[in-house]
């Protein structure tokens, strides 16, 4: 074989391995970023959404529907599966955060400071929800007394 054609043959080697290379880094990082998303929401607690959602849909579904026998809900909830949701809300933090970032923030929930808070987030939130209600309610009162007042309502 003539070096020409030797030499064009390498180069063309070459440049496929390299072209392979660079489409299978991505899908390399593409994979690590998702573990370590998989990672932050179980340390921060979210990857228990699934199964917090369902809990609260199913109790809200039982007292709509009190004739429903209990089995009903217990053979519906076998067929759910909540690691569902959690696969639906990993894109978005890959939307939404760097890898960078992603590992910065499981570092810093895997450490004693960011479990302390992970432990905390649920009372911190479920009180949160509560004086957002009762704001709410002030809101409420507050609107229909204006209301009444400048003779809106009666």
């Amino acid at each position: 074989m003539n070096r020409s054609i030797a030499g064009v043959i390498t180069v063309s080697i070459a440049f496929v391995a390299v072209a392979m290379l660079a489409i299978a880094q991505p899908a390399d990082d593409k994979a690590a970023k998702e573990q370590d998303i998989r990672k932050l929401m179980e340390l921060t607690g979210a990857g228990d959404l699934g199964a917090q959602s369902l809990e609260q849909m199913l109790g809200a579904f039982k007292q709509s529907y009190p004739n429903v026998p209990a089995t009903f809900w217990d053979e519906f909830k076998k067929e759910v599966k909540p690691e569902e949701m959690v696969d639906m809300i990993v894109p978005i933090y890959d939307q939404n955060l760097s890898h960078e970032d992603i590992k910065e923030a499981v570092k810093f929930y895997d450490s004693p400071a960011g479990r302390r808070i992970s432990g905390a987030l649920p009372t911190i939130n479920q009180q949160s929800f509560q004086a957002g209600q009762a704001w709410g309610q002030e809101i409420g009162a507050r609107v229909a007394a204006k209301m009444r007042a400048q003779g809106f309502i009666q």
